[in-house]
């Protein structure tokens, strides 16, 4: 439908969307199955799926009242206050790239989707950016080293010495954590 979202635009904003304040039809979860489980927030993968399917509307009217705090807001702990600021960050890197793996996925399941190849270049993009640092933060110190052999075999069998940058880039910065 005209003026709405684009896939390809939805990727390159990789915003987060508010799901209490979405209305989603049983179509997303007809044509694409339920959400994958480490999806640790489900919002962007259902917009996404609504945008390939191309039923978004947008309705410019105050309908919720939404209240700051909880997850959604960066100053404030965890509910148990346990969760340091950079663990909090590594836990939602985690949920964006289980997202952008879903939106791969769910790429297949639109038949002549016009801006496939470019919409899968970027999630690849995205993934290898996001990839490596989170590989890091879940082994844990002392299994760090072995990721980083791999990513710099990787990167060695690849050609592609953005792995090996990532890798040392990761190291460093676990290493300071």
């Amino acid at each position: 439908s005209p003026g709405a979202p684009r896939p390809l635009a939805v990727l390159q904003a990789l915003t987060n969307h508010v799901g209490a304040t979405a209305l989603q039809d049983r179509r997303l979860h007809q044509v694409f199955g339920p959400t994958p489980p480490d999806c640790g927030v489900e919002d962007g993968v259902q917009f996404f799926r609504a945008v390939l399917l191309g039923h978004v509307a947008y309705v410019d009217a105050p309908l919720v009242r939404y209240r700051v705090g909880g997850l959604s807001a960066g100053a404030e702990p965890w509910a148990d206050g346990a969760a340091p600021s950079e663990e909090r960050r590594m836990v939602f890197a985690s949920w964006v790239l289980a997202n952008l793996h879903a939106y791969l996925a769910d790429l297949e399941k639109v038949p002549d989707l016009p801006e496939r190849e470019r919409c899968r270049a970027l999630c690849r993009r995205q993934i290898a950016l996001r990839d490596l640092e989170v590989a890091m933060w879940r082994a844990g110190p002392m299994r760090r080293p072995v990721v980083l052999v791999r990513a710099l075999r990787r990167s060695w069998l690849s050609g592609n010495p953005s792995h090996a940058r990532q890798a040392f880039a990761g190291l460093f910065r676990r290493a300071g954590a």
